[in-house]
């Protein structure tokens, strides 16, 4: 005949019901509390927040285009000066950031990329002043490296992809800065490995220093807004 398939009266309990407690049951003791772990407080920008030390007019929106010109302006200056510097170390070459195509490092072409990659990876600002601050850490020390017309762009985006990730929440990947630079720079391609290879070079190069003092940032975001004219008693 059939197998008589059990009453759920007579079925097994499961094992993860409470077992019923008798009064001569002894008493249970309290679970331990858990000890809630607290980071250690975080120094320089973060600890403060990027702009607590700034003059609020400055971070206006209409002032943010003209401190990018401002950055593109100090950038230019920089090169055009150490190209006149005598007795210089022997320039070296890292084959990752040397571009098959040549452009001029002016003004505009600089203020261009800058402007092309805010808007396509739509960083917050802040990234743009903490690149510059890297840039000229990277180049304090790697004198034997510079800004050349084929090697300004890569450096330059490197410079804003470590500052991406560093400072904004939501951090792009090194793929989604290949894909940025095919659309600022269309006909031109950047690798993925070159894209890494570039990084890695980068942060060994400033010994993975992204201390930053609140002073420091508060100096070099007044003085790239002076550079065109403005300051911070200027009016937005």
């Amino acid at each position: 005949g059939r197998t008589r398939r059990p009453s759920p009266a007579s079925a097994p309990s499961s094992t993860h019901s409470a077992k019923r407690r008798s009064p001569d049951d002894p008493p249970v003791e309290p679970s331990p509390k858990r000890t809630k772990t607290v980071a250690a407080p975080e120094e320089g920008l973060r600890a403060i927040g990027v702009n607590a030390n700034v003059d609020p007019r400055l971070l206006q929106q209409a002032n943010w285009s003209e401190i990018l010109a401002g950055i593109a302006a100090l950038l230019e200056f920089m090169m055009r000066a150490r190209a006149k510097v005598e007795d210089q170390p022997p320039e070296k070459t890292v084959q990752a950031f040397e571009d098959s195509v040549a452009a001029e490092p002016n003004l505009a072409t600089i203020r261009s990329f800058l402007r092309d990659m805010a808007k396509i990876c739509r960083y917050t600002p802040e990234c743009n002043v903490i690149a510059l601050i890297l840039l000229i850490r990277f180049f304090a020390y790697q004198p034997s490296l510079k800004l050349t017309d084929r090697t300004w762009r890569r450096y330059l985006l490197t410079a804003l992809m470590i500052s991406q990730k560093y400072w904004d929440d939501r951090c792009l990947r090194n793929i989604d800065f290949t894909v940025a630079w095919r659309c600022a720079l269309p006909g031109q391609t950047l690798e993925l490995e070159a894209v890494n290879a570039m990084e890695k070079f980068f942060l060994t190069g400033i010994g993975y220093d992204l201390y930053i003092q609140p002073d420091k940032y508060t100096a070099c975001l007044t003085e790239v807004r002076s550079i065109v004219g403005g300051g911070s008693s200027s009016k937005g």
